[in-house]
């Protein structure tokens, strides 16, 4: 698996690194204003630029799954003697590669302007549980990993349904996915009813902070997790995934 994801990081780490270099350029652009507006502006402005490439490169996630299902690549893509696990796994993998690159590069100054706005951020920074920071990031994986598979199998659903007529195929993909996302909505509230068992877990350790305000603030500094969803979370990316390589491997009519 490792030679597909080298394969599809290949095939848009220009793409990457212009959005990287793009991303790099403005802020740097907006640091030389630091003396002629506010810090606030400039961290609002910086905010701004996240969001803006965070979309660009989610969009690029989508794509790199829906172009092998619409150009001449899906005739060598599918037919090459590996899983449709494999070919959906490195899909993922790199998606998630290039979505990380965009996002860590956004956050080097986004901390930055941070740590000139509130001094004590590293202070708050350096106390963070541990088993919280590897907890979200792993629960943060999860969901972005679930969310991309529904969309892939939405993507794969109106592939299979419609065949070659590619407009009727976006549109059914979108309903399909609306129906997905509102169908989730439902269970996750249902289960968030029925079964309102949480585990709570400290975020940070507050015990060796210095100074009272921050007690004061976060007496408790606990994140209260719905095992229920969080449970639901894990299903979908492990269903869809499942659904979307099934589809790949009995339905795609290359």
């Amino acid at each position: 698996m490792g030679n597909l994801i080298k394969y599809e990081i290949k095939g848009y780490w220009k793409e990457t690194l212009g959005l990287i270099a793009v991303v790099i350029i403005a802020n740097i652009l907006l640091l030389t204003k630091v003396e002629v507006w506010t810090r606030q502006t400039v961290v609002a402005l910086s905010t701004f630029i996240t969001v803006a490439s965070m979309v660009v490169a989610f969009v690029w996630n989508i794509k790199n799954f829906s172009k092998d299902l619409k150009e001449n690549t899906a005739y060598l893509l599918y037919t090459l003697p590996v899983s449709t696990n494999c070919l959906l796994a490195s899909k993922l993998v790199a998606s998630f590669i290039q979505y990380t690159a965009v996002f860590l590069t956004n956050c080097i100054f986004l901390y930055y302007n941070a740590i000139k706005i509130a001094p004590d951020i590293n202070k708050a920074i350096s106390n963070l549980n541990i088993w919280f920071i590897l907890l979200s990031v792993f629960y943060h994986v999860i969901t972005y990993m679930g969310f991309l598979c529904v969309i892939y199998f939405s993507i794969s659903v109106g592939k299979v349904a419609v065949k070659k007529k590619r407009k009727i195929a976006k549109l059914g993909s979108w309903i399909v996915f609306i129906l997905i996302c509102v169908g989730i909505s439902k269970i996750s509230d249902i289960l968030d009813k029925f079964f309102p068992q949480t585990f709570a877990m400290k975020a940070m350790n507050l015990n060796i902070m210095s100074g009272d305000s921050m007690k004061i603030m976060m007496p408790e500094s606990l994140i209260n997790i719905n095992i229920a969803q969080a449970t639901l979370d894990i299903c979908i990316a492990v269903v869809f995934f499942i659904a979307t390589s099934y589809l790949l491997r009995k339905k795609l009519d290359i």
